[in-house]
């Protein structure tokens, strides 16, 4: 550092140069400007602008020596080509400087980071909100070399193949388990751009996740998850999964096509990842290049690719385009399938109401599912998925059949109802996939179970296996629906209101 140690020298000689003709100059103009017979108040004012301007210029070369002292790292120990320590004053000094430089360093380094390849893992997998949380660990300093696969194995998932689609909240415990303090938004919670900006300037010590879907031209209703943080100066960034930042949804055009016209579901979740603890202190530090730099951390800048070429597209799974509900032709049958996330498919029969389920799971260029004993049909659906209309065949004893399959459109049905049954007020949530669940604020009381879209009806059952039965009047796409509900032997109305 002996080379750097000249710049200081050099400042210092200029200080002490410019404290001398400070102090003449000032000397010399207030025994110029004052004078005897003077009012008070003129006199009071002289020594004030004199005072002011000495203060002024104190303050500066003052934070300015300290500023350039750091370039002087190394002197406590090691001065003039010799190991001539200043005792433990000049090891504290040096410590000082390093500390003064820790914190930016250390930002600098992690925001480098966060940039780094979180999409070098099974891009193709369709797992946006798996690397947008494994981006999220990087920027806020919890794992600075976090990969998707440490986040699917704290997901208990055992490759990264198997991370696909998932709503944030899915993703929550295990970016908890790997060291951040998390917060979910529920359903209904957030549900506009709007609310994701405020959320993000309310908490500028972390990031919020968050998801959008939209129809994409050839591919039918897709969702993506981005996070949102704020910058400098308040300025607002989305980071999508490739690295690149931007304003509005709308600069992401030329990457997912149509995502200008991207919707937050009021059916998803959203989260909020917070500043890992030893970030937030070093951001803190009361040094004087923690007060001129920026914060890193919130600087988003686009990633480009070593061979300059754009951005990997990275379009929704098959996994993830298939969960929801699908109407299904299969020979001269008509079924109903709620497809889940983790491989679980349930089948009504819509004029009968017969009811079964079984599993999926996504081969190499098929979708292949199984039925629960005693069925022994065979069912293959080609990929990929589309998103609107599918074919496939099932095998039933010795005859094959064509099958075909368009998607339910739930996403007006998705999300949280206020009912109203007797004299119970309760919050019904419903999900893309089928699953439902209950509470009831007043004694706390809660629930789970599962919906079915029938002919004209959504048939709703509880679990464990319970005496009650509810049913909804169809359309889905009404912000109150009515039904009735029997229990005990007898019959009530049900008026239900979207919230």
């Amino acid at each position: 550092m002996y080379v750097l140690r000249e710049i200081p020298d050099g400042f210092d000689g200029a200080r002490k140069g410019n404290e001398a003709w400070i102090d003449a100059g000032l000397t010399d103009w207030v025994a110029t400007t004052l004078e005897p017979d003077s009012p008070w108040y003129r006199n009071v004012m002289v020594y004030a602008g004199a005072g002011l301007a000495y203060s002024v210029n104190k303050l500066s070369t003052e934070v300015a020596a300290g500023f350039f002292d750091v370039l002087r790292i190394g002197d406590g120990v090691y001065k003039n080509g010799e190991w001539t320590p200043e005792g433990a004053w000049g090891v504290g000094k040096d410590a000082l400087r390093l500390l003064m430089i820790a914190g930016p360093l250390v930002r600098a380094g992690r925001y480098g980071i966060s940039l780094v390849a979180a999409v070098d893992e099974t891009a193709a997998a369709g797992n946006c909100t798996w690397i947008s949380g494994t981006r999220a660990l990087r920027m806020t300093g919890v794992r600075h070399y976090s990969t998707v696969g440490d986040l699917a194995k704290a997901g208990n998932l055992a490759t990264v193949a198997e991370t696909g689609g998932a709503q944030v909240h899915e993703i929550l415990p295990a970016l908890q388990k790997l060291g951040a303090s998390t917060e979910v938004f529920y359903p209904g919670q957030i549900t506009t751009l709007n609310q994701v900006t405020a959320v993000a300037r309310a908490n500028p010590n972390a990031v919020v996740m968050f998801s959008v879907e939209w129809s994409m031209p050839g591919r039918g209703m897709v969702g993506h998850t981005l996070f949102a943080t704020r910058g400098p100066f308040g300025v607002m960034r989305i980071i999508d999964r490739s690295g690149r930042a931007v304003t509005a949804l709308a600069e992401l055009e030329s990457l997912y096509p149509g995502i200008s016209a991207a919707k937050i579901n009021p059916g998803y979740t959203a989260g909020l990842v917070r500043n890992a603890v030893t970030v937030d202190l070093l951001n803190k530090a009361p040094t004087l290049l923690n007060i001129l730099a920026l914060e890193l951390r919130s600087i988003p800048v686009a990633v480009t690719p070593k061979n300059g070429a754009a951005p990997v597209v990275v379009l929704p799974s098959n996994a993830a385009l298939l969960v929801g509900w699908w109407r299904v032709q299969v020979g001269p049958w008509t079924f109903h399938y709620a497809f889940g996330r983790k491989g679980t498919v349930r089948w009504i029969d819509p004029y009968s109401s017969r009811r079964s389920q079984g599993t999926w799971k996504e081969l190499r260029d098929t979708i292949s599912i199984t039925w629960a004993p005693p069925s022994k049909t065979l069912e293959t659906w080609n990929t990929p998925i589309s998103g609107n209309s599918q074919t496939g065949r099932a095998i039933i004893g010795q005859e094959i059949h064509d099958l075909r399959a368009w998607k339910f459109d739930v996403r007006s049905f998705v999300g949280n109802w206020k009912v109203q049954v007797k004299n119970w007020t309760r919050i019904y949530t419903f999900t893309e996939d089928g699953a439902m669940s209950w509470r009831d604020s007043l004694n706390n009381g809660s629930g789970t179970g599962f919906y079915y879209i029938a002919l004209k009806k959504v048939l709703l059952f509880w679990s464990p296996p319970s005496t009650i039965t509810e049913e909804w009047d169809l359309p889905l796409d009404r912000g109150t629906m009515q039904g009735i509900t029997k229990m005990e032997g007898k019959t009530y109305p049900v008026s239900a209101t979207k919230e």
